[in-house]
């Protein structure tokens, strides 16, 4: 021991470990197991009337919920009239994109693409945005996502989508529309506004796919805690929230809300606006 300085060795122990903290709290959501969503199953997860059997109250709060509604199809009349006989010439490329109805179908036109382009579903709850998408199979014939790049906002104007501000310079082609996804991110984009995907490899299983985020997408094992109730078990096989960690909870959320270590580190700061998008990030960096 230091014995003209004997209280450097400990002074030196309290700092490492205020460090190895702080490192921790830094990168904490870094260190959580990861959440694995049964969203590509291979069985179809229960349906939410089955939950409101005996949820009923619960179900008839959800059924506002904006969640609920974050995949539509484009003939849903709720949301068809908020694009079909519009059109807007965006500032940003100097494009006009024509909506139109046909045979109840939603279509949209570009004067700078050669032909007319169904869309098929719509994202978001309106809440915020509503954006139109299209499906198309690669040249491996698997589906990949165009998403327009023009999109729907609640002061009932049409305007250039979030996040393509940078594709509309000087873009032709399909391009012109909005913006291709591979089949892996279509996956991803699919998946985080469907409760189920189905397990089609190469494809998004739309006859199968249980459309918005319902019971099932954060409350797992329906179908164990369905059989648990009605054989009175004391064990209802439920995941419960209220028993996760605070990281945990948070970064299940972060799968489609973003999760820190999906960032750079040098994007982490409370400078960074964007982290209003991605809430799970900033709680995950909270003192609390």
């Amino acid at each position: 021991m230091n014995l003209k300085h004997p209280l450097i060795p400990p002074l030196l122990i309290l700092l490492l470990a205020c460090f190895s903290g702080t490192a921790w709290y830094l990168n904490g959501s870094h260190q959580s197991d990861p959440f694995i969503p049964k969203v590509r199953a291979t069985k179809q997860p229960v349906k939410m009337k089955q939950c409101c059997e005996c949820h009923d109250k619960v179900c008839q709060q959800y059924a506002g919920a904006p969640h609920l509604r974050t995949l539509r199809k484009a003939s849903d009349p709720d949301v068809i009239d908020k694009f079909a006989g519009r059109k807007i010439t965006l500032k940003e490329n100097g494009h006009t994109y024509e909506f139109y109805k046909d045979n109840d179908e939603l279509w949209v036109k570009c004067d700078s693409y050669p032909n007319p382009v169904r869309i098929e579903w719509l994202f978001g709850s309106g809440l915020h945005a509503i954006t139109p998408v299209s499906l198309f199979p690669n040249e491996a014939g698997k589906s990949e996502l165009l998403q327009h790049i023009v999109s729907w906002y609640p002061s009932d104007k049409l305007g250039i989508t979030l996040g393509l501000q940078e594709l509309a310079h000087d873009q032709t082609g399909i391009q012109a529309l909005g913006e291709v996804s591979s089949h892996a991110s279509t996956l991803n984009c699919f998946g985080c506004h469907t409760s189920y995907l189905g397990d089609v490899q190469g494809e998004i299983n739309t006859k199968e796919m249980i459309p918005g985020v319902s019971c099932v997408r954060c409350h797992l094992e329906g179908e164990e805690h369905i059989q648990a109730a009605e054989r009175g078990d004391k064990n209802l096989h439920i995941l419960n929230w209220n028993q996760l960690t605070p990281l945990d909870s948070i970064n299940r959320c972060g799968e489609c809300h973003r999760r820190s270590d999906q960032l750079e580190p040098d994007e982490i700061h409370p400078d960074n606006e964007l982290l209003i998008r991605f809430a799970p990030v900033g709680l995950s960096q909270s003192p609390c």
